[in-house]
């Protein structure tokens, strides 16, 4: 996998710095779902998880390109998804200008280097956020899960229930 040396977001999204200093990945024109909004790539590859990375296996952890893309922040109504089979980025609905790209951490995270208590404001929030492994295979039913994350919830014998 080549690793891009993009350093500017991909064309289309753009950060923006919130007045506590957060980041956030936000949409500057309209894009339709299904649009792929990048490639990635990853500038290197190690066996543990960090809060920066993105899974592909077990022992195969991503530290994204173009490096904008680590502010994508999770959210429990996703609008993106990071394909980690296509190493792709892509709008999983419409994105309005100045929509914040929020993607569901746990679709590529079986256990996450650092839990969270989410504060995304979705109706149906989850709470806790802690990577798939700690979660019922019925909450994961409704996410766009990476080949792995999938794969592990069959070595559980809950992928049958997960849809």
């Amino acid at each position: 996998m080549a690793s891009s040396p993009q350093c500017a977001p991909p064309h289309g999204l753009v950060v923006r710095t919130a007045g506590n200093g957060s980041r956030s990945m936000h949409a500057n024109t309209a894009l339709a779902a299904g649009t792929v909004l990048a490639d990635i790539g990853a500038s290197r590859r190690q066996a543990e998880p960090s809060r920066y990375t993105i899974q592909r296996g077990q022992a195969d952890h991503l530290d994204l390109r173009p490096a904008d893309l680590r502010f994508i922040n999770h959210g429990c109504s996703p609008n993106v998804h990071f394909d980690v089979e296509r190493m792709v980025l892509v709008a999983l609905r419409d994105l309005d200008v100045g929509d914040e790209l929020r993607c569901f951490y746990p679709a590529t995270e079986w256990s996450m280097a650092e839990a969270f208590d989410c504060a995304c404001g979705a109706p149906d929030c989850l709470g806790r956020i802690g990577g798939a492994v700690a979660m019922p295979a019925a909450q994961l039913r409704r996410y766009c899960l990476s080949p792995f994350v999938a794969a592990q919830l069959q070595a559980r014998g809950t992928l049958e229930s997960a849809g």
